[in-house]
């Protein structure tokens, strides 16, 4: 009976952990754009703001490029080395 009641406590403690979060107010603005008067409120399944040019001429485009992301630390930890690999896609 204990061992089922530890289960049941487990499993309610994982459900509630990986449950979905709406997305919060941001903190502040961090100096990366020049203009932040140009993000909108996202939708439901958005980021909290989101940037959207209405005048982007979609069909003109056949090819999307991904380039490897680059990570750039600022603030306190800008002098702490950056991980070489943390995930694998």
């Amino acid at each position: 009976m204990r061992c089922r009641r530890a289960s049941v406590v487990s499993l309610l403690a994982l459900v509630v952990a990986c449950a979905a979060r709406a997305p919060g107010a941001p903190a502040g603005f961090s100096g990366f754009l020049d203009d932040y008067s140009l993000l909108r409120s996202g939708g439901s399944d958005d980021a909290t703001l989101v940037y959207r040019a209405a005048d982007v001429p979609w069909s003109s485009y056949d090819a999307v490029l991904f380039e490897p992301v680059t990570l750039w630390r600022s603030g306190r930890h800008r002098s702490m080395p950056c991980p070489s690999r943390t995930s694998s896609a």
